[in-house]
């Protein structure tokens, strides 16, 4: 659809631009929220799993403290009475007890510790007083007189005592416990024990029960044991309050054996004395292996937290182990109820986003239609002014045109002689050059010369020091000789007074004479060779000198000619130096000429540019005749156009 007012145009395009802007920011705001709750989500779950296992190990903490302190007790009671009944075997203490007094203390025990379901001792054959044969029968006995009391409680709450049973029984149950582990286990073991859970007849009822067992030991031999026995149901008590403060009982808490036997459950109290299997969502072995090793263990799969912590008993070596598990969705019900309330929310947010973005494009709409009128007035304004402009532009476009032309006729003209001139101004910079290098070359040999004759000068400086060493020389030769005269002399001197002793002494001094005349004889000779050499050398003096005064004239020659070379290098570099500035401003001056050259000739183009330019300017004036007529008929304005 094509729109011919521009009011109308701008009012759908403006329409158009708006609704895409509302309709860009409300998807993005809806992407960047949506993205925005989906990582707050993640990260609150991540958070809420981590604190869950923290929680959970906390609590499995509490609880794991609280039983071993309640089964550390017991075990406690019963590791007393068997230090006590240890006495009576004991040669150091020696102690005097009767079994009745026995009996006394076990009834007193068990009055006094309202969680005890039981306590017994069972001792080997005549080990304890050796007079089992005279007990044989007798309550608390066995038909052979062993000593073997249980004290207990019976359905209406009465203390009653009777004899243990299947104490020696090696029989297993279905869970492979023999059925008189409470008794065989310690004497095997020779230290504490704690029992698996079980079901124990007493008064006619079956009642489950973990027994806590010290064995009677003196020097290493076993004499029998002491037991105290607490009911399952106090455990499950315990299991079950504290399931009940995990996540509002959202969780459960089982307490297993050694040999993974349930003594408590907090979600099902018929499960205590049955395998760990029967309440493990998991693999039973495993967690037993975990159990038995003593270790802590958090787990978060398939949907389940599990908190396993070890139930170290005393000294028994058997760890138990307290199961805690817990179900994600208990931990993130919450995060559930958040993320579906951040969805209605957000539901709600875009369609108000939605509403309020087609509110803001239909007032974006009706205000510009309405503003698009106070655009077009202007634009009409405009309009006529371009129709007054047009005229004064065709006008100045046809008198820039003639001017334009003629300009470039004397451009041309100017250009043509310049490059006369250029011509000739290029003949004159290439001699000037010429003759400057010219000169430079004479310059470089007057330098040449002026240096040769400075080394001149300095060889024949250097040739005067030397005649005047050497005529030093010769004076100081002169000098030795007339020594060797001086002593020639006196040498002579000697031999004819030595001639003058010898004589003297007659034929005794014969010989001596005649040393005396040979020695007289060489100074003779001495004094002559001294002679002869002196006149030599004064002759070799007096010539010396002769050269001396010929090199002192021979240097003041050369010192006057190297003056003038020096004078004569000046003049040459000066008109070196002047050849080169003479050559620069010819240079320069056709560098000049050159450019009015070029000057002129991008006047004659330009003129011709003008004047095309002129040409398209009417060319363009007439376009915007077209264009003027198309806006008023683009506004709606058809009243008036170019030719009114």
């Amino acid at each position: 659809m094509k729109f011919k007012s521009l009011r109308i145009r701008m009012a759908v395009i403006f329409g158009i631009g708006l609704l895409s802007s509302t309709g860009t920011l409300i998807l993005s705001d809806l992407f960047l929220t949506r993205k925005l709750v989906n990582a707050v989500s993640t990260s609150v779950r991540s958070a809420s799993a981590d604190g869950a296992q923290k929680y959970l190990l906390e609590q499995a903490r509490g609880i794991t403290g609280e039983m071993t302190t309640e089964l550390t007790g017991l075990l406690n009671i019963a590791r007393s009475l068997a230090n006590v009944l240890a006495g009576t075997k004991d040669q150091q203490i020696q102690l005097k007890i009767s079994r009745n007094q026995i009996n006394g203390i076990l009834k007193s025990l068990l009055a006094k510790n309202e969680k005890l379901l039981g306590v017994a001792t069972c001792w080997e054959p005549d080990a304890l007083d050796n007079l089992d044969e005279f007990y044989a029968g007798t309550p608390g006995h066995d038909d052979t007189g062993r000593f073997i009391p249980y004290w207990s409680r019976d359905r209406k709450g009465k203390i009653v005592m009777k004899p243990i049973r299947n104490y020696e029984n090696a029989e297993k149950d279905e869970h492979g416990i023999r059925k008189g582990a409470f008794y065989l286990l310690p004497r095997e073991r020779k230290r504490d024990c704690i029992i698996d859970p079980c079901f124990y007849d007493i008064s006619g009822t079956a009642v489950g029960m973990v027994s806590l067992i010290a064995p009677i030991i003196v020097s290493d031999r076993f004499h029998g044991m002491a037991e105290a026995d607490i009911r399952l149901d106090e455990l499950q008590k315990m299991v079950s309050r504290a399931a009940g403060n995990v996540y509002g009982g959202a969780g459960r808490i089982a307490i297993a054996s050694y040999n993974g036997i349930l003594a408590a459950a907090s979600d099902n109290a018929d499960l205590p004395g049955k395998p760990l299997q029967a309440w493990l969502t998991g693999n039973a072995a495993d967690m037993l292996k975990l159990i038995r090793a003593g270790k802590e263990s958090v787990t978060d799969a398939g949907g389940i937290i599990r908190v396993v912590l070890p139930l170290e008993i005393g000294d028994t070596g058997t760890p138990w182990g307290v199961i805690i598990e817990l179900p994600q969705d208990a931990v993130f019900s919450k995060i559930h109820k958040l993320e579906e309330e951040m969805n209605v929310r957000q539901s709600r947010s875009f369609w108000q986003q939605l509403g309020i973005g087609i509110a803001i494009g239909v007032a974006g709409l009706f205000m510009t239609i309405f503003f698009s009128k106070t655009i077009t007035t202007p634009i009409q304004k405009v309009i006529i002014g371009l129709k007054e402009s047009y005229d004064r532009v065709a006008s100045g476009a046809h008198r820039m045109t003639s001017f334009g032309q003629s300009l470039a006729a004397g451009a041309s003209q100017q250009a043509a002689s310049l490059e006369e001139s250029s011509s000739t101004l290029e003949q004159m910079d290439a001699m000037t050059r010429q003759n400057a290098e010219n000169a430079k070359l004479a310059n470089a040999l007057m330098q040449e010369n002026r240096q040769q004759m400075r080394q001149t000068s300095e060889v024949m400086q250097a040739l005067k020091q030397s005649m005047s060493k050497i005529s030093d020389a010769s004076t100081e030769t002169s000098e030795i000789i007339r020594t060797i005269d001086e002593i020639a002399f006196q040498t002579n001197l000697l031999a004819l007074n030595a001639a003058i002793e010898a004589a003297r002494a007659g034929e005794a001094g014969a010989g001596f004479a005649v040393v005396a005349e040979e020695v007289r004889n060489l100074a003779i000779r001495s004094a002559a060779a001294a002679s002869d050499t002196s006149g030599r050398i004064e002759s070799t003096v007096e010539k010396i000198g002769n050269g001396v005064a010929l090199v002192r004239k021979t240097r003041t020659a050369f010192s006057k000619m190297a003056s003038n070379v020096e004078k004569g290098t000046r003049l040459v570099s000066e008109i070196a130096s002047a050849s080169e500035e003479q050559a620069g401003g010819i240079s320069q001056v056709n560098r000049a000429v050159g450019e009015m050259g070029q000057i002129t000739q991008q006047n004659a183009s330009g003129a011709e540019e003008s004047a095309s330019f002129a040409h398209e300017m009417t060319d363009q004036a007439e376009q915007m005749k077209h264009f003027v007529d198309e806006l008023l008929a683009l506004i709606g304005d058809r009243s008036s156009g170019m030719n009114s």
